[in-house]
């Protein structure tokens, strides 16, 4: 079993979230992880990691346009509708420039497919986009996770419109494994500021 927390704010923008901030704690004892991101303008201005990444001959090293024109792994899956594109069309077409504390990694998104919805508070269609993996700095180029993340085809996210707000969320996120596939799914969602919605399993 394992337990996390993450936490972000900042902004909707016209195209895509631009992150104030973004936490990360999950484990105990000697496993335990925390981040700490400050951002601005899409850049990151202050990291804190826990554990730091372990220095290796196979860690491709951060560099400082790493930390730049990127988004936190909470902010970036959350779309804006842009121009009221209610069914998802553009939704799949493009890739999630994303850092993590310790990683830079994009998150390549191509269509896939859409169902029906059944969910109170959604709007319109279930999109449904195939994800890849695809490192770019931070990570150990030879560690057996991130060959295995490199080459796995197994990894979609399903998105639903809140109207209220006029943004996507990811409802559902799938991702084979080494030990099995994760499924892991949204229980709810409260969109403050705008009339109450609920999302249900």
């Amino acid at each position: 079993g394992a337990r996390g927390d993450a936490a972000a704010s900042g902004q909707l923008g016209p195209r895509r979230p631009i992150p104030a901030s973004y936490t990360l704690a999950s484990g105990e004892g000697r496993k335990a992880a925390k981040v700490m991101l400050a951002m601005a303008g899409g850049a990151v201005k202050a990291a804190e990691t826990q554990p730091p990444s372990r220095e290796t001959p196979d860690l491709v090293p951060l560099q400082p346009r790493h930390r730049v024109d990127v988004l936190d792994p909470v902010s970036a899956v959350l779309m804006p509708a842009r121009g009221g594109d209610a069914d998802g069309g553009d939704l799949c077409r493009r890739t999630l420039p994303i850092f993590d504390g310790w990683t830079r990694y994009d998150i390549r998104l191509t269509p896939k497919t859409t169902l029906p919805n059944r969910r109170p508070g959604v709007t319109g269609p279930i999109v449904v986009c195939a994800a890849r993996y695809v490192p770019v700095a931070g990570h150990r180029s030879q560690h057996r996770t991130t060959r295995f993340m490199e080459a796995n085809e197994d990894l979609s996210v399903s998105f639903g419109r809140l109207e209220k707000a006029d943004v996507w969320v990811p409802l559902e996120v799938s991702v084979r494994t080494m030990v099995g596939t994760a499924v892991v799914s949204i229980d709810s969602i409260i969109a403050t500021g705008f009339d109450k919605t609920t999302v249900g399993r």
